[in-house]
């Protein structure tokens, strides 16, 4: 899927708005899984820092 991805995002065979959408979609079971790959190819890096406050 991710190879796929690539070779249409290199062919501009969508608008970036909608190619980001079906790259999301297409890849949205590995980012839940946590997948590294899927994270590098939408920009975000996997390991990011996170910090949790309390709501209240």
């Amino acid at each position: 899927m991710l190879a796929t991805l690539e070779r249409w995002k290199e062919a501009g065979r969508a608008a970036d708005q909608h190619f980001a959408f079906i790259a999301r979609e297409a890849l949205r079971s590995r980012l839940k899984a946590g997948w590294p790959a899927a994270y590098a190819f939408l920009g975000y890096a996997h390991d990011a820092p996170v910090e949790l406050t309390p709501w209240c």
